[in-house]
C-alpha cells in the first residue's frame, strides 16, 4: 500500500477538501518537508478564486511552511 498523507486538495476554483494523496518522492535537487507551521498568502488567496495563471487542479496550496526535511 502506498504512504499517503492528508491534505487540503483545490481540485478546482473555490472548491477545498481535506484528502489522502500519496506522500511524493522528491525529483533530484528537491526535498518533502514535514510541516510543522503553514501560512496562506495573497497567492493562495488567488489561486482559489481561479485568478492565477497556470494553476493545474487538483492543486494543493500553501506557499509558506517551516517544518523538517524527511527526503531528499
Amino acid at each position: 500500500m502506498p504512504v499517503t498523507h492528508r491534505a487540503l486538495v483545490l481540485s478546482a476554483p473555490g472548491r477545498l477538501e481535506f484528502t489522502d494523496v500519496p506522500t511524493p518522492t522528491p525529483p533530484p535537487g528537491h526535498v518533502n518537508v514535514r510541516l510543522h507551521a503553514a501560512a496562506l498568502n495573497h497567492r493562495d488567496v488567488w489561486i482559489q478564486k481561479g485568478q492565477y495563471a497556470g494553476i493545474v487542479y487538483p492543486s494543493i496550496p500553501g506557499s509558506d511552511g517551516a517544518g523538517v526535511v524527511e527526503a531528499v
